[in-house]
């Protein structure tokens, strides 16, 4: 979990704010400018004499120094003193996106425009086309796997699974989000912009080793999309839930452990909360291939809806016996008198075809006459249309609805329709440790 150092909602203490107007000092002072990493911040500082850090002391090139300017970046990106979007993270890989935002096309009617030009004595006349009536077609009835009715998201602590999870992700619309460890601001802010555009329920599964920093790494997440939710203003439903490794999964499959560091400071939590080492997420796919590829397939599927192609492709043939009827009841009747000026536009046609040029004249004479009475027609035609879409005189069938299993019986590490108090509860029943943590 998020150290208070880290928690987005201990900003606003006097320590994280004193770090926090540092930093944005520095920001301002050094006028750095969008996409730049923190590392390389951390370097234009130790390379300068005389910075220090809000306390008064050396701002020096040690990992002292360097966790102080993470968690000062941190602070003041949670305060909104520094845009949290104009840092770039270089630690990990860009996500793997492949849902984007879909964009609603109502049902509706179109009419290509028609004409009915006059034909003209030349040596393609045999080629000409006859009138014809106008061609009325449905639209929005097109499918994408954009239309899908919630956002997926898997992300991992690693990319040593990219072979197996990116198929996955391209087969079900999912973004894949890898890192190294802990995912930074950068990734979860990216990750409110993508829900903002999209506008879709989102749900993200974590998979993380089953060692100290694994197990917190979901709750970790959770903690900043709660934060984050508010200052992005999404309205609609996130959820997160660790799919993988787990301590059931670890004994289900008997994988084997190994030893935790004694360096690492959640090593004691760890054991007290599991009672055994730790596995890495590797060893699933060693002994059991293709298991994680199934546990995540089983997990998307339940949010995907496989029949909506289908569906979309059977509105679109229903839209179009509805226009056909529609056609056949009003446009029916203008159809013999329409291939009556055809019959005599051929008749025309055939009796000066072998003398081209020496008839040009007479033929558009002959032919002139039916100018007048063919463009009454024509209006009344489209005056038929207009009034069908005035009057809504052709009702069209609805989109379909996307039909998929739902997640009650998921365990959600965070849900956005808790209040925050209820989310804590949460936190203090699933995470190793929770009930002992003092939450702000």
């Amino acid at each position: 979990m998020l150290s208070p150092a880290r928690d987005p909602f201990y900003a606003g203490g006097k320590g994280s704010k004193e770090k926090a107007e540092w930093f944005a000092a520095i920001w301002e002072r050094e006028g750095f400018e969008r996409g730049i990493h923190l590392r390389r911040i951390h370097y234009r500082l130790v390379s300068k004499e005389g910075i220090t850090k809000a306390d008064g002391t050396p701002y020096e090139n040690t990992h002292k120094c360097w966790t102080y300017l993470t968690e000062a970046a941190c602070h003041a990106r949670y305060l909104g003193l520094v845009d949290p979007n104009l840092m770039v993270d270089r630690r990990n890989p860009e996500p793997y996106v492949r849902a984007l935002p879909s964009h609603y096309v109502e049902t509706s009617w179109k009419c290509r425009p028609f004409f009915w030009p006059m034909p003209r004595v030349n040596a393609f006349l045999k080629d000409g086309n006859d009138w014809e009536m106008p061609c009325i077609y449905p639209t929005g009835y097109s499918y994408s796997a954009h239309l899908q009715p919630y956002h997926l998201e898997v992300w991992v602590e690693k990319t040593t699974m990219n072979d197996v999870l990116e198929p996955l992700c391209d087969r079900f619309c999912a973004n894949l989000v890898t890192g190294a460890g802990f995912l930074s601001v950068t990734s979860i802010t990216s990750l409110m912009e993508r829900i903002k555009e999209i506008g879709k329920p989102c749900r993200i599964f974590y998979i993380s080793d089953f060692d100290p920093s694994g197990s917190y790494m979901p709750f970790s997440v959770s903690r900043q999309i709660e934060y984050w939710k508010d200052y992005y203003s999404i309205d609609c439903n996130l959820k997160v839930a660790q799919l993988a490794l787990t301590q059931e999964q670890v004994e289900k499959y008997k994988l084997p452990s190994i030893p935790i560091k004694e360096s690492d400071s959640r090593k004691e939590n760890f054991k007290k909360a599991y009672g055994q080492d730790a596995t890495e997420l590797d060893a699933l796919e060693a002994q059991f291939p293709g298991e994680l590829g199934r546990l995540v397939r089983e997990e998307l599927e339940k949010y995907f809806d496989f029949e909506l192609e289908n569906a979309y492709e059977e509105a679109y043939k229903e839209a179009l016996e509805v226009i056909r009827e529609w056609k056949e009841k009003h446009l029916t009747q203008y159809e013999e008198e329409l291939q009556k000026f055809n019959e005599e536009k051929r008749r025309v046609v055939q009796k000066y075809e072998k003398v081209l040029q020496e008839i040009q004249e007479k033929c558009e004479v002959e032919l002139e006459h039916y100018g007048e009475p063919l463009e009454k027609l024509r209006h009344a035609i489209e005056d038929e249309l207009n009034k069908a879409r005035h009057n809504n005189e052709i009702d069209l069938p609805p989109l379909p609805e996307p039909n998929v299993a739902g997640d009650e019986d998921d365990v959600w590490i965070y849900d956005s329709s808790r209040d925050y108090l209820e989310q804590l509860e949460v936190y203090k029943a699933l995470m190793p440790n929770g009930k002992e943590i003092e939450w702000a």
